[in-house]
């Protein structure tokens, strides 16, 4: 499916929006009690983590978080019954991670969507690779097999 981006209907045209004053967003809350006590619970215990900044290995000193994030990481790989897990504090800290454990580095491409946030071309920049965009399918917003065929064989015409 195509949108026509002419179309006189579409609000960005002229035509009605179909949110106005009357009609408004409701609130999004992503947190309930559960989640307000369980944070509650990790600060009230003292421990967010266990890394101090110090120089020696001394107890409880640890890179790998509090308590919490331990439990949380340990109970998450039981339940996807995978060997290791990690927690990371968002999606951006997510991609730099990928990329890292992937062995990516200096003047290695990698191909990424043109049509995302700007933290997935940042990340191989990160680690001195180079972001080689392809296209995306309009109707979907996914890569387009084409457009990865076109940037992977550009990324071989370089390996030559």
């Amino acid at each position: 499916m195509k949108i026509d981006l002419t179309n006189t209907e579409l609000s960005l045209n002229g035509g009605n929006p179909l949110r106005n004053e009357h009609k408004r967003w409701l609130d999004n809350f992503t947190t309930g009690k559960e989640e307000k006590a369980a944070a509650i619970e990790v600060i009230e215990s003292g421990y967010l983590s266990l890394f101090e900044g110090s120089h020696t290995p001394d107890a409880p000193f640890s890179f790998e978080g509090g308590p919490y994030v331990q439990k949380f990481e340990t109970e998450w790989s039981a339940y996807y019954n995978i060997k290791h897990s990690i927690s990371i504090n968002s999606a951006t800290s997510g991609l730099y991670a990928a990329i890292g454990a992937l062995g990516i580095g200096y003047g290695d491409e990698v191909i990424v969507s043109p049509f995302t946030m700007t933290a997935c071309a940042l990340a191989p920049l990160i680690y001195g690779a180079i972001p080689v965009f392809a296209d995306v399918e309009l109707e979907t917003g996914s890569l387009d097999l084409e457009g990865l065929i076109v940037a992977f064989q550009k990324i071989q015409k370089q390996l030559l």
